[in-house]
């Protein structure tokens, strides 16, 4: 039995021996806890150094070369290379379990991953279609498919297909047969390999128009010279499209305007060339007046002032009338509520004679929302907050749709929450100058 106890104590003493050092010995001077420290450094810089790496990136730019799974990829900042392997997520529209073998040199990629050293590792490449080019520039030549448009760095063949929309303002259902050389266009499309460019849509811009008043310094057979108060002349084009307001003169031409005249004259720039839309004449007697139609009986209008003074506005055959939306208006167009832009003369302290009378446009516009209940030919009724309202649509309304080209009617669908704004008609329909809305 001591026996026993004896071996029993050795064995407890040889494992105090092997332990202790370990548990027994002190940490070196300077450095308590040095061990558990560390081992917490290296943990926070596992973790530092693993967010670091989680941090997406991306790369854009257009694939140069391919060399096996790696993309040579060219953008505004250099040359990367884009590393890709069997994790690497492919995106090509069009492609079905598309991997780098769809690839090809030319295309134009964005790569999401993480910069490692001077390499990039690609955990998703997307695939784009190669970046569109935006030209302007003037036509000096059309073909049969294809017109030559002339920047001011290069020239270039811009190709068209079945695919190819062409914006011309007041145009219906424009194409190249449109396209006129001399004339400045905007052409937005893909470049081909040829060097080419492969239109997806052709735009005419609209004409600038501005106007300025001045004395007639010279009327001559198809122009006139105008000299604004600033002291600089203005020579206007005058064409068959030419609106002329004379007083008194009941369809006033060019030979109506005479040197020495006052003249309010508004126009387009054509090829730097101003074109005159209309000319007004202003005698010295001119004066204007601003109110509300309250009624309108025989020739001669109740206007009511914003001092709420009543002014009957004589009118006569010679009268000319301004109403956005209304051809060829005449005195029976004006309605109850009206506010009208008179220009004329004061007869009397209640009495003013009217040259030209024009419905401001602000009044007749109406705004509203809502959803498309049914689509008919070149109209369509609106569901509303205030009920339901039939929308027309002509040649000069525009549509808004962001994302989509050249948006037009028949990008309106049933069911559409749609934007409208236009000219409130007699009969309660509302005659769109502009239809927006999201696809």
């Amino acid at each position: 039995m001591k026996k026993h106890w004896t071996w029993l104590l050795v064995l407890v003493v040889f494992s105090l021996v092997l332990v202790t050092p370990s548990l027994a010995a002190p940490p070196a001077p300077g450095n308590k806890g040095a061990g558990v420290e560390m081992n917490l450094q290296q943990h926070s810089d596992s973790r530092l150094n693993t967010t670091i790496q989680r941090r997406p990136a991306r790369v854009m730019g257009t694939v140069v070369s391919i060399e096996g799974n790696t993309l040579v990829v060219e953008n505004e900042q250099g040359t990367v290379k884009v590393l890709t392997d069997i994790f690497t997520r492919f995106v090509i529209p069009g492609v079905e379990s598309p991997g780098i073998a769809a690839v090809e040199v030319g295309n134009y990629i964005v790569a999401q991953g993480q910069r490692r050293g001077e390499s990039f590792h690609a955990n998703s490449v997307l695939v784009r279609p190669r970046k569109p080019s935006r030209l302007g520039g003037e036509v000096t030549a059309v073909g049969a498919d294809s017109f030559t448009l002339v920047t001011e760095e290069e020239t270039v063949t811009v190709l068209v297909d079945d695919q190819t929309r062409f914006r011309f303002p007041g145009v219906e259902e424009p194409g190249l047969g449109d396209v006129v050389v001399g004339e400045k266009l905007l052409v937005i499309g893909q470049p081909t390999d040829e060097g080419d460019v492969l239109a997806t849509l052709v735009i005419r811009s609209r004409p600038r128009v501005g106007e300025i008043t001045g004395e007639v310094t010279t009327v001559g057979s198809a122009s006139l010279t105008v000299e604004r108060h600033g002291g600089d002349a203005v020579t206007f084009t005058v064409n068959e499209e030419t609106v002329f307001l004379v007083p008194e003169i009941a369809e006033p031409t060019l030979a109506d305007v005479h040197e020495g005249d006052t003249v309010r004259v508004r126009a387009r720039l054509e090829d730097e060339t101003p074109v005159a839309l209309r000319v007004i004449v202003v005698p010295p007697t001119a004066a204007a007046l601003l109110g509300k139609v309250v009624s309108v009986t025989g020739d001669t209008i109740q206007v009511e002032t914003r001092l709420e003074q009543t002014i009957a506005v004589q009118t006569n055959s010679t009268t000319q009338f301004v109403i956005p939306g209304t051809d060829d208006p005449t005195l029976a167009d004006l309605r109850e509520g009206d506010t009208l832009r008179i220009g004329g003369e004061w007869v009397d302290i209640g009495t003013f004679h009217a040259w030209v009378i024009q419905v401001r446009l602000e009044e007749r516009v109406r705004k509203g929302s809502g959803r498309i209940l049914s689509l008919g030919d070149a109209e369509f009724i609106l569901g509303s907050p205030h009920g339901t309202v039939r929308v027309l649509v002509n040649d000069e309304t525009h549509y808004r749709f962001p994302g989509v080209d050249d948006p037009g009617f028949d990008d309106l669908e049933v069911g559409q929450q749609v934007g409208v704004a236009g000219l409130l008609q007699e009969d309660g329909s509302l005659l769109a100058r502009w239809v927006g809305g999201r696809r």
